[in-house]
């Protein structure tokens, strides 16, 4: 709470004492609105329109846009590239601007779009930045005009709303290959997050036999591995000493959610046929179409009988 009024603090002393100053003492450039006050959620786009005006009759203002995150505690936040910054609590990092050059000519106003895609993993609560507008030759020099003197710039207040989004899916299931000659039997399991908070899967694979009975179970993330808003994660499984062959079913159930309270699941089947019952079968196939070839071949062969003509002497 006390860095919160010291926030409200800065805010106020940045909108009531920095910007109660001539258009001249800004170097004649006046920008309008002054500041932005909003609510939104995570995911949301605000778009806006910044108007800059030249009030200044010496010639052209080359303008750029310098965005600040105001700290906690009333300070202002280095500049850096907004790549770097927090996706969670960063404004800088959420702002979309003309970064390059703005030309505003005499008695001219030219319309800036200013858009803040509020991140899929903002976290609720105040957050304010400043975004300069600053005549200078280049933007470095932007930016160090943006430390040591007082430019015009629109100050922002985005109250993040909370929304939690808690959705994940199965986007793959699967046993390592249909059939299993040995064990142990693999299951690769891959998991994605759709939501906008960070999930804990949690579960197990049963495995049925022919008849529906359960064989086995194994859990599937034992480690209690995150998965951050946006990304998947991949599981890999092993489940030994199934006790028969034939055909089995695996069922992957899991829950996730702040209470555990949301359930997916996904089913497959595969067969497990071991290396010595393949080589039993093979084998006893073998020797059954051997003594069938030899039963046909016994029974269609007639052994060829030469006929002897007898010619009658005279």
């Amino acid at each position: 709470m006390y860095n919160f009024k010291i926030l409200i603090f800065s805010f106020l002393a940045w909108f009531f004492f920095i910007y109660p100053v001539s258009a001249q003492e800004m170097g004649g450039l006046v920008i309008s609105p002054n500041i932005i006050n909003e609510k939104a959620q995570a995911r949301d786009i605000l778009e806006y329109t910044i108007i800059l005006e030249n009030k200044n009759q010496a010639g052209k203002m080359d303008v750029y846009a310098v965005v600040n995150d105001i700290l906690p505690d009333g300070g202002i936040k280095e500049f850096s590239d907004p790549s770097e910054l927090s996706k969670e609590d960063s404004i800088a990092r959420w702002v979309k601007i003309k970064r390059n050059t703005i030309e505003v000519a005499p008695d001219e106003r030219v319309e800036v779009l200013l858009s803040i895609e509020v991140n899929l993993s903002a976290l609720p609560g105040n957050y304010y930045a400043r975004i300069g507008f600053v005549n200078a030759p280049n933007r470095r020099e932007a930016e160090e005009k943006m430390k040591t003197s007082q430019q015009p710039m629109v100050l922002l207040n985005i109250e993040v709303i909370e929304n939690i989004i808690e959705k994940a899916k199965i986007q793959e299931f699967k046993p390592r290959t249909s059939i299993f000659i040995k064990f142990p039997v693999e299951f690769k399991s891959r998991i994605e997050n759709f939501g906008n908070r960070e999930i804990i899967p949690s579960g197990t694979i049963f495995v049925y036999n022919r008849r529906g009975e359960e064989e086995a179970q194994i859990d599937v993330n034992p480690d209690l591995e995150k998965i951050v808003p946006g990304e998947k994660r991949e599981y890999t499984n092993y489940i030994d000493g199934l006790s028969g062959l034939g055909k089995y079913k695996a069922r992957l159930e899991l829950s996730y959610g702040a209470d555990n309270d949301r359930d997916i699941q996904d089913s497959v089947y595969f067969w497990v046929l071991p290396w010595h019952f393949l080589a039993i079968f093979l084998g006893s196939a073998f020797f059954i179409v051997i003594l069938a070839v030899i039963f046909l071949f016994k029974k269609t062969y007639r052994p060829s009988t030469m006929t002897h003509n007898t010619v009658d002497k005279k």
